[in-house]
């Protein structure tokens, strides 16, 4: 295992000081696993030390745009003994005050590690970028390293074999800084506002602001009400004339729950330090799109029936369907519980567990959104029996067509989800560009939109709908009297038709 670690000020400036790497014994011969650790050094950059001239936080100092970023307070609370100004002449002698001001904001293995190195590399001082590359250019440089953390004695060399006290000190600095984490994460309990505790981990779509998350969240609501309005007139226009269609209902409850995630996000936008607003938005994000994953199943179950139905109506498919159901709804408890409960610990453990949770949960949801695809497969692609049913009204073969299309932008969404949850955590002050904002609002919002308009305007309350009751083979096409509400289906029929032009209308 390849090890680097990588230092940042609070204002996401490079350092050399507290940059390391270890290169195992396996380099070149089959090394398959890298770790990447990113630190933050709680001091003022350089250029932002320079810049009080010497009277550190002064208010009325003018820092450069990097620390744009940092609130007062935020300055105020860092170290005024770290010394981060480089002295070319003496490069060992400003070490870290304290070993608990050098953060650890992320661990995990990342496949990108050394070439993430390799840009911080670009930064350093000329001799030790140049024996860095020497370094990495020579193959057989294996089970070898390179610190320039250690606290008291500068750079050194782990493969140097004239300084065995070195390497000693290499490993003990590290369990050393294991402990000083620790410390840190209980001094940060007892400074820290809270619980909740305001995340120091970058998310996707970041810490909401007025401009440009107000407008955008506002004409999003103005959207999803439309569509909310549009479902709900469809539902009761159909009861009215005994064409009861719950789907409808479930899509107006999505719109409104969209509408409940977008006006937290403008409150938070307002109140940013407000960390249960965030709470509540991020649980909202996550839950609302779960709905519109139920309906597209049930839709494709419906089709399946239809094609194929003695599998379709199997007692051994029914119990799946309704694990499939269970475990959704359990996902959806677990990303609730991780959420709230990493918002108000700072153990580690349990930050670790919280996140291997949203992991799980993320993962099942992306397996229940390609359900419908290999259900209308099997629908089409097994052997078609003489018994095959319609229902509703159109082809098919459109049926299909909206199935599958909903569960590619379902899979578009939550692979999306998933993939930056299984990414390496970011920093706050250094997030990837998938934690942007636009990536938020178009792998969220942008595509739910487009699933409306794929299910409101295809108008699913005709080409799904079935009779009510209907329990077995035959009920779909009637030839089979369900045991509820079929006699009602087949007179009114003439009924709907008349209303069709009304529907369309509306």
């Amino acid at each position: 295992m390849c090890y680097f670690a990588i230092t940042r000020f609070p204002c996401g400036c490079l350092t050399w000081k507290g940059s390391e790497y270890k290169f195992c014994a396996e380099r070149g011969k089959g090394c398959k696993t890298k770790v990447l650790e990113q630190y933050e050094w709680q001091t003022l950059c350089p250029e932002a030390r320079k810049a009080v001239n010497g009277k550190l936080h002064a208010r009325r100092a003018t820092f450069p745009k990097c620390c744009d970023n940092l609130q007062q307070q935020q300055l105020e609370g860092l170290c005024k003994d770290c010394n981060s100004i480089v002295d070319d002449n003496n490069q060992g002698l400003h070490p870290f005050c304290s070993a608990a001001h050098r953060v650890c904001v992320s661990t995990g293995a990342d496949v990108n590690a050394e070439r993430e190195f390799e840009k911080v590399v670009q930064s350093w001082p000329s001799n030790l970028r140049s024996r860095y590359m020497r370094r990495k250019q020579d193959q057989n440089a294996r089970d070898c390293g390179w610190s320039l953390a250690d606290p008291q004695q500068g750079w050194y060399d782990e493969s140097s074999k004239a300084a065995p006290r070195q390497l000693q000190g290499l490993r003990a600095y590290r369990n050393h800084n294991n402990l000083a984490m620790s410390q840190q994460q209980q001094q940060q309990q007892q400074h820290r506002p809270g619980p909740p505790y305001a995340p120091t981990i970058a998310a996707v779509g970041g810490v909401p602001s007025v401009i440009p998350d107000v407008p955008i969240s506002a004409l999003f609501i103005a959207i999803y009400m439309i569509f909310a309005a549009t479902n709900m007139i469809i539902f009761q226009l159909n009861n009215r004339r005994a064409h009861k269609f719950v789907p409808s209902v479930a899509l107006f409850g999505f719109c409104m729950a969209r509408i409940v995630t977008l006006t937290l996000r403008i409150a938070w936008a307002n109140r940013q330090t407000n960390v249960r607003l965030a709470i509540a938005a991020s649980i909202f994000v996550n839950a609302g799109i779960l709905i519109v994953y139920v309906v597209n199943l049930i839709f494709a179950q419906r089709i399946l029936r239809a094609k194929q139905p003695s599998l379709g109506w199997n007692t051994a498919l029914r119990i799946a369907y309704k694990v499939l159901y269970v475990g959704i709804a359990c996902a959806l408890i677990m990303v609730i519980t991780a959420v709230v409960l990493s918002m108000y610990s700072l153990d580690p453990y349990t930050l670790r567990a919280c996140r291997d949770v949203q992991l799980t949960s993320g993962t099942y949801l992306l397996v229940f959104t390609t359900m419908p695809v290999f259900l209308t497969a099997a629908a089409y692609l097994l052997p078609r029996p003489p018994s095959q049913e319609m229902f509703g009204y159109g082809k098919m073969r459109t049926k299909a067509v909206i199935v599958i299309a909903t569960a590619c932008l379902c899979m578009l969404t939550s692979g999306f989800k998933l993939g930056t949850a299984y990414s390496p955590p970011r920093p706050l002050n250094n997030p990837a560009w998938y934690h942007g904002k636009a990536p938020f609002y178009v792998f969220n919002f942008a595509v739910e939109i487009l699933i409306l308009c794929i299910l409101t305007l295809a108008r699913i309350d005709k080409r799904f709908h079935i009779p009510d009751g209907s329990r077995e083979p035959g009920h779909y096409s009637g030839r089979v009297e369900s045991s509820s509400g079929s006699v009602r289906e087949i007179s009114a029929e003439k009924e709907r038709r008349q209303e069709d032009a009304i529907l369309n209308d509306a």
